[in-house]
C-alpha cells in the first residue's frame, strides 16, 4: 500500500526537521551528494520488531509442542529464534530512540488517527502485530510495529 497523505498539520510539519536535529544532532550534516555520486551513503536507522525466522507450522501435529518437534534427521529447532525481537539498530541506538519516539510522538498519534480514519479495514490488519509484541512492547508508531528514519537521505526523482 502506497498512501500519500499531504495534510498534515502546517505546525506539525514546521518542527519536523527542528524535532530530528535536537534528538540526533550529531546525525544530521551538509553533504554534497553530487560530488560523492554513487559513493554516497545514507544512514538508516530501524527501529523495528522482527520475526524473521519463525516456522510455518504447516503440517505440524496441533497438540505437541513446538519446542519438541523434530523433522527426521534433523535437530531441533532453536526456538528462541521464533520469538518476536528488536532490530539491532533498536537495541544500539536505544537513546536516540527515546529522543525520537518523544520528538516525534504528535506526528506518530496524527498518523495513527488518519490511518485509522480513512483506511479502518487495513489499520486493523496492520496493528495486529503490534498488538501482541512481547514483554508489554509498544510502538510508539502503531499501528505499525516499528519505524525508520533515514538521515542525510538522497535519490533520484523516479
Amino acid at each position: 500500500i502506497l498512501l500519500v497523505c499531504p495534510d498534515l498539520p502546517q505546525h506539525l510539519r514546521d518542527r519536523l526537521l527542528a524535532s530530528l536535529k535536537a534528538a540526533c544532532p550529531n546525525y544530521m550534516k551538509w553533504t554534497d551528494s553530487e560530488a560523492l555520486k554513487e559513493f554516497y551513503r545514507f544512514l538508516a536507522l530501524h527501529f523495528a520488531w522482527w520475526n524473521r525466522y519463525t516456522a510455518s507450522g504447516k503440517g505440524a501435529p496441533s497438540n505437541v509442542d513446538p519446542a519438541t518437534l523434530r523433522k527426521e534427521g534433523l535437530r531441533r529447532p532453536n526456538t528462541s529464534t521464533f520469538t518476536p525481537h528488536t532490530s539491532k539498530e533498536f537495541q544500539l541506538h536505544m537513546e536516540e530512540y527515546k529522543r525520537l519516539e518523544e520528538c516525534f510522538q504528535d506526528v506518530f498519534d496524527w498518523i495513527n488517527k488518519t490511518l485509522k480514519e480513512i483506511l479502518p479495514e487495513e489499520y486493523d490488519i496492520i496493528g495486529q502485530y503490534a498488538d501482541v509484541l512481547p514483554a508489554g512492547g509498544f510502538s510508539p508508531a502503531y499501528p505499525f510495529s516499528g519505524f525508520v528514519i533515514n538521515f542525510n537521505v538522497c535519490t533520484r526523482i523516479h
